[in-house]
């Protein structure tokens, strides 16, 4: 019988732990921006108010517009080639409207995150200094218009091709230890770099996930072999 439990600590701590938790990322948590509240709503041009998982975290309430489908220069989904879903989000370099969303996640000590999406700077962008930045956040009462408590801001640079979708990915992002017990939010937005802050962006596919750090998989698993042995 002792085999048998020397396989099941081998499988039960391999890679299947510590693979990456989806928080954002397709359809889960409307990280394609394609899911609607009500579905029957459908007129390419979608407020806060009607795109579910997504908040505005910014100046002007949930009645704002977040989502559109099918702009011009695109294909006929409102898509970059290749993209999943119609819509994608339109991202002013103002704080009237910033996408925020709930990932449900308790930040735990090691934890780190891979983020991607993907962007275009779209009418007046400046591409030379505007740029889209994501935070990290938590908040006093764990609601995610409550009070800033924590952040982290991960920006994407300048665009390098205008006009054109490109993809911005950073892996292996380590939160601040004041994060660690917290529940984690999300917000992504433009930020003006001319003084000007009249232009906005389109973002896509935005993507997080979560890998747990190993030590702690391996505690569970410990604990949870201990435990089929007494049952044995």
């Amino acid at each position: 019988m002792r085999p048998l439990s020397l396989f099941l600590l081998t499988s039960t701590v391999g890679h299947p732990l510590m693979a990456a938790t989806v928080l954002i990322g397709g359809s889960t948590g409307n990280g394609d921006f394609s899911t609607l509240i009500d579905s029957s709503f459908d007129d390419g041009d979608v407020a806060f108010s009607e795109t579910a998982d997504w908040t505005n975290v910014g100046t002007v309430g949930q009645a704002s517009q977040a989502i559109r489908n099918s702009p011009a220069g695109l294909d006929s989904a409102g898509d970059y080639l290749g993209a999943s879903g119609g819509y994608n989000a339109v991202v002013p370099d103002n704080d009237t409207r910033r996408f925020g969303n709930d990932t449900g996640h308790t930040v735990s000590p090691g934890d780190t995150f891979d983020l991607s999406y993907h962007w275009i700077d779209a009418f007046n962008w400046n591409d030379a200094s505007d740029q889209i930045a994501v935070r990290f956040f938590t908040t006093a009462d764990g609601l995610i218009l409550g009070t800033e408590e924590d952040s982290l801001v991960i920006l994407s640079g300048t665009s390098t091709v205008n006009a054109t979708y490109e993809q911005f990915s950073e892996t292996d992002i380590t939160l601040p230890a004041s994060f660690v017990g917290d529940r984690l939010f999300v917000a992504f937005y433009g930020v003006d770099g001319n003084s000007a802050a009249n232009a906005f962006a389109r973002v896509d596919d935005f993507s997080l996930t979560v890998i747990p750090e190993p030590t702690t998989g391996l505690l569970v698993s410990l604990s949870g072999l201990a435990l089929l042995r007494r049952k044995r």
